[in-house]
């Protein structure tokens, strides 16, 4: 298959995702997986339609409770996310906030409290520091904090 062919494609594939009506998560996640298989060699890491992808595999992952590959797929969106929207993006604080309350389930509490507080100062910026969301943030860095202080104190 041609670049062109696949990222044709995979715009198809996407459409066809996001106008379902309820689709089973693990087709979709199967789906996406496919994907990517197909987008890895030829298309860059921080390629939207790439990333879009990355994104759906990354949402999907939450839904089936798939914690660590969710992670990975996060993890592999950042620096699409921090290239392509301005600096004090909400959708960057979003994603950093997601993807640290994952690595605090999974007490990856160094790299949570890091995506964490990247993401306090986006949203704090983009969208206040008394909007319920930084509120919500803010008790996630607390109890990472107090969960790593525990860690070093024993």
């Amino acid at each position: 298959m041609m670049a062109e062919e696949i990222t044709d494609a995979t715009l198809i594939t996407i459409s066809g995702m996001e106008n379902s009506s309820a689709p089973n998560p693990s087709d979709v996640l199967e789906t996406c997986e496919e994907c990517l298989r197909n987008q890895r060699p030829i298309l860059h890491p921080l390629n939207v339609k790439y990333v879009r992808i990355l994104d759906k595999a990354f949402d999907t992952c939450i839904d089936l409770q798939f914690w660590e590959p969710a992670v990975q797929y996060g993890l592999q969106t950042l620096d699409c996310y921090k290239k392509f929207y301005p600096k004090y993006d909400p959708n960057v604080g979003r994603q950093l906030m997601k993807l640290g309350k994952l690595q605090l389930y999974l007490q990856h509490l160094e790299d949570s409290l890091i995506n964490l507080q990247q993401a306090e100062v986006i949203l704090t910026v983009s969208v206040g520091c008394e909007a319920q969301l930084v509120k919500e943030l803010r008790e996630l860095i607390d109890q990472c904090a107090e969960q790593l202080r525990r860690i070093h104190s024993l």
